[in-house]
C-alpha cells in the first residue's frame, strides 16, 4: 500500500498509541450526503512535546477535513496521517492474538485426533480377540465372563469415541469462527489502517479532553414519513422518519447523532460568471424537421368557488429537538444510537399532527371513481424535507405518495383512495352530440352527463372535474354552454363544480361544447 507520511515528530516526544477503540466515537453529524464524525480521547501529557496517536481509522475519511479540538492551553505543532502497508498489517497485536488463538485450537484437535486413534485400536483389538473357541481350556462360565467383558469394554470406548467426536466438532465450530473473525480483521485493517498523528507541546504536565474530528463521504440520510388519517374530522397524524445509512468502514456504537438538513459535500464557493460572448455561424438548411407547436401550462378553473380554512395549529410530541442556522436545520435525537458499518437505521425524528382539510374528488373521464382527497395548507410552517410518504387510511395502507419540499406551493394534496360508497357515471348525449356545417365551417357538438350518487349515511362535499379541448390554432374556435352563458375558450379547458350532496342523493350535472373550425381541417378531436 502506498504510505502518506506527513509527520514532524519531535525527539524526546511522549507518545500515546492507541487504537481507535481507546478514542471512541462520541458524536456523529450526518448530512444529506457525508458525516462529521467526532472521537474524544482522555490524555496526560508532560511538559514539552507529546506525540499522539490515532490507530485504526477509517481508510475512506477525508484527510483535508481532520481538526484537534480542545487544545486550551496547548500548542499544535503537527497533524498529519499516516496509511498501514500489508506488513504493519500483518504485524498488528489483535491480527496475531487471532492467529495464535487458531494454532492452539488445531493443537487441541490434534490431540483429540491422537486420543480416538488409540480408542479404535483398542476396539479393533477387543474385536479380534472376542472369539475364543473351547481348544483355548476354557470352560463355559469363563467364556461368559470373557464375552460379558469384551461386550462392557466395547461400550465403553464407543462412549468415549462419540464424546471425543462431539468435542472435536465443536472446536472444529470454534476454529471456523476464529477463522472468519481474522478475515474480517484482515478486511477491517485493509480498510481501517489510517493512523492520524498530532504533536501537541504542552506548557506543563497537565490531563487534557481532546477531540478528533473529521469526515467521511460514505454515509448520509433521506426523510421519510407516515401519513395517517383516522376521522375526516380529526388532523392528520403524520410521522417524520430518518433513514440512516452508513458505510463508513466504522461501526458506530451508543453515539449522539444529529441529522443535518445541508450536504457536507456542497460547494461553498459562489460561482463566477464570465462574459456571454457571441459568435456569427453559418447558416444551414435542414430538411425533413418542424419546429414543435407551442406548449401551454394549465392552470384549474373552478366553475364555483370554494371557502378554505388558513388556519394552522401545530402539535408534536418528540422528545428530539430541531436546531436552526442560516444555512440548514439540525435534528438532535434524544437517545444515543448505535450503527454497524454497512448497515442502515430508521429512526423517529417527531410525530405531528396538522390540520387538513377533506373533501372528494372524480374525474369521471379518467376513472368514474370518488377519491378521498386530504389538503394540507401552509405545510411549509412544519420544515419537512423531501421525501417518500405513505399512505394510510382509517388503518388501510392505500399506497405512496412523494413530498416535494422545494415546490413552492403552500398547499399540499394527498390523495387517500376510492370511496366504494360513492358512484360516478359519465355517459355521453347521442341525442344532443353530431356535426353540422354552415359555409366553410364546420362545428362539431359535444354533450355529456354526469352522475354522482351518494350511497353514504350523511352528506359529502365532492369536486367534480371535466374539461373541453383547448384551440391551439386561431381558426378553431370552442364554446361551451353553462346554463344561459355561452363561454368561449377558457385558456386551460378545466372545469370543476363544487358539489354538496345529501345521503342518499343522486346530483346531475351536464357538460356541453362546441367546436368550430374550417370543414377541410382535421382534428384530434
Amino acid at each position: 500500500m502506498r504510505t502518506f507520511l506527513f509527520t514532524l515528530l519531535l525527539s524526546g516526544s511522549l507518545i500515546a498509541q492507541n487504537g481507535a477503540d481507546s478514542y471512541p466515537i462520541t458524536h456523529v453529524k450526518v448530512y444529506k450526503q457525508g458525516a462529521q464524525i467526532q472521537r474524544d480521547a482522555s490524555l496526560n501529557l508532560k511538559a514539552g512535546s507529546n506525540t499522539i496517536n490515532f490507530k485504526g481509522l477509517s481508510g475512506n475519511l477525508d484527510p483535508k477535513s481532520i481538526q484537534i479540538k480542545g487544545l486550551a492551553s496547548l500548542s499544535l505543532i503537527s497533524v498529519s496521517h499516516q496509511r498501514l502497508n500489508d506488513d504493519s498489517i500483518q504485524q498488528d497485536s489483535s491480527l496475531n492474538a487471532l492467529k495464535e488463538a487458531i494454532e492452539e485450537n488445531k493443537k487441541r484437535q490434534q490431540s483429540l485426533i491422537d486420543e480416538k486413534e488409540g480408542l479404535v485400536l483398542e476396539l479393533k483389538y477387543l474385536e479380534s480377540n472376542s472369539n475364543i473357541g473351547g481348544t483355548e481350556g476354557y470352560n463355559l462360565i469363563q467364556l461368559k465372563e470373557i464375552s460379558q467383558y469384551v461386550k462392557q469394554e466395547r461400550s465403553v470406548n464407543a462412549r468415549a469415541i462419540s464424546k471425543l467426536d462431539q468435542s472435536r466438532a465443536s472446536l472444529q465450530k470454534e476454529l471456523q469462527q476464529l477463522q472468519k473473525e481474522l478475515l474480517q480483521k484482515i478486511e477491517a485493517l485493509g480498510l481501517n489502517n489510517i493512523t492520524i498523528s498530532a504533536v501537541l507541546m504542552s506548557p506543563k504536565a497537565q490531563r487534557v479532553n481532546l477531540s478528533l474530528i473529521y469526515q467521511n463521504n460514505q454515509a448520509g440520510w433521506t426523510s421519510n414519513y407516515a401519513l395517517k388519517v383516522t376521522s375526516l374530522n380529526k388532523p392528520v397524524q403524520l410521522s417524520h422518519k430518518a433513514l440512516i445509512y452508513q458505510n463508513t468502514g466504522e461501526d458506530w456504537t451508543k453515539v449522539n447523532l444529529e441529522l443535518n438538513t445541508g450536504s457536507m459535500l456542497a460547494n461553498g464557493q459562489i460561482p463566477t460568471l464570465y462574459p456571454d460572448f457571441l459568435y456569427p455561424i453559418q447558416a444551414q438548411n435542414i430538411r425533413g424537421s418542424r419546429a414543435d407547436a407551442p406548449q401551454m401550462r394549465y392552470k384549474s378553473s373552478t366553475v364555483e368557488s370554494l371557502d378554505m380554512a388558513k388556519e394552522v395549529v401545530f402539535s408534536a410530541n418528540s422528545a428530539n429537538s430541531i436546531s436552526t442556522n442560516l444555512m440548514s436545520r439540525s435534528f438532535i435525537i434524544a437517545e444515543k444510537v448505535s450503527i454497524a458499518n454497512g448497515k442502515q437505521e430508521t429512526n423517529l425524528l417527531r410525530d405531528l399532527e396538522i390540520p387538513a382539510l377533506y373533501e372528494y374528488q372524480s374525474i369521471p373521464k379518467l376513472d368514474p371513481a370518488a377519491y378521498l382527497i386530504a389538503k394540507i395548507y401552509d405545510w411549509t410552517e412544519y420544515q419537512l424535507e423531501n421525501g417518500e410518504i405513505s399512505l394510510y387510511n382509517q388503518g388501510n395502507y392505500v399506497g405512496k405518495s412523494y413530498l416535494n419540499a422545494n415546490s413552492g406551493s403552500d398547499s399540499l394534496e394527498l390523495s387517500l383512495g376510492k370511496d366504494a360508497d360513492i358512484v360516478v357515471q359519465r355517459e355521453r348525449l347521442k341525442e344532443e352530440s353530431g356535426n353540422s356545417f354552415l359555409g366553410s365551417k364546420k362545428t362539431a357538438t359535444y354533450a355529456y352527463e354526469l352522475k354522482v350518487f351518494n350511497k353514504k349515511a350523511s352528506a359529502i362535499e365532492l369536486v367534480l372535474i371535466d374539461q373541453i379541448p383547448v384551440a391551439q390554432h386561431e381558426d378553431i374556435k370552442v364554446e361551451m354552454e353553462m346554463g344561459k352563458l355561452k363561454i368561449s375558450q377558457l385558456a386551460q379547458g378545466e372545469i370543476r363544480w363544487k358539489l354538496n350532496i345529501p345521503a342518499k342523493t343522486e346530483v346531475t350535472k351536464k357538460l356541453r361544447y362546441e367546436v368550430s373550425y374550417p370543414k377541410d381541417m382535421v382534428l384530434n378531436h
